[in-house]
């Protein structure tokens, strides 16, 4: 093939390429614009309307203990800036989730089609793989299960989260083929520490990033760390991040650990919402 082909093929499936990131953005706006005008409920309250650590940018690393942005500085940030911006407008706040909310459906979008370009997965699934990513971060973008962390203005830091998970991993993907690949692996690692200062669920992310690696490009985790070590050793260095955020801002009693329940009716509760989500 020819180069000017080759550039040819290249501008048409980069077009392509935006077409369908186009219709992420615009599926999503449509699902979700009717929730801008609904007020704040709940924890939003105690997170924004009531919290004085979201009133500067600089106050808004240190939250108050056992309420809902209590060691979670990155949103809590990211609070700051919206009330910097719109002080309690509520509609605002749900306009930057949905923002958040369709950044995590392109990096869905890149992570599945670059996935199923790899050599492992390529011969069955390569020809395809921009229509079958497609698909997924469509259906994805507007699935009920994600409502709540979108209309919910507090539980953006669940999709804060979610945004640093699918950097890391991205990045983390885009660096086996780039030339620029030690700025993806330091954006891995950095996606991967502000996802600490989301959520704590962020914890699984390094060891995912290796599983990864394991099943997609290397025959052993040998293999694996021989070539990638450090890659992994600053993203496991993202756990000293969530552990100093733990002890020095707990939240048991957002937790649950302090509701006036017992531990045990506490439990078969959340077994049963898991059911039903």
């Amino acid at each position: 093939m020819s180069g000017v082909s080759r550039r040819r093929n290249r501008g048409t499936e980069n077009r392509r390429l935006l077409v369908r990131a186009a219709v992420l953005i615009l599926a999503a706006a449509v699902v979700y614009i009717n929730s801008l005008s609904a007020p704040f409920i709940f924890d939003d309250e105690i997170a924004i309307v009531a919290n004085p650590a979201i009133r500067s940018v600089t106050g808004a690393w240190a939250q108050p203990r056992n309420t809902p942005l209590a060691g979670r500085p990155v949103a809590g940030l990211s609070f700051a800036l919206n009330f910097a911006a719109n002080e309690t407008d509520a509609a605002a706040y749900r306009a930057t989730n949905i923002a958040i909310h369709i950044a995590c459906a392109l990096l869905l979008f890149g992570l599945v089609r670059r996935t199923l370009s790899l050599p492992l997965l390529a011969p069955r699934f390569g020809s395809a793989a921009s229509d079958l990513a497609f698909a997924a971060a469509v259906v994805w973008v507007v699935h009920p299960l994600t409502t709540d962390a979108v209309t919910y203005i507090t539980q953006r830091t669940e999709s804060l989260m979610a945004l640093c998970y699918l950097l890391t991993l991205y990045a983390s993907l885009r660096s086996f083929s780039s030339k620029h690949h030690v700025t993806w692996q330091i954006i891995a690692t950095v996606a991967c520490a502000l996802g600490m200062g989301s959520k704590e669920s962020m914890v699984t992310a390094p060891v995912m990033v290796v599983l990864f690696d394991r099943v997609f490009r290397f025959d052993s985790f040998h293999a694996a760390f021989a070539a990638r070590w450090r890659l992994y050793v600053g993203l496991a260095l993202s756990w000293v991040v969530l552990a100093y955020q733990l002890i020095a801002a707990p939240r048991a009693g957002s937790a649950g650990f302090r509701t006036g329940v017992s531990v045990w009716t506490y439990l078969l509760n959340q077994a049963e919402m898991i059911v039903r989500y």
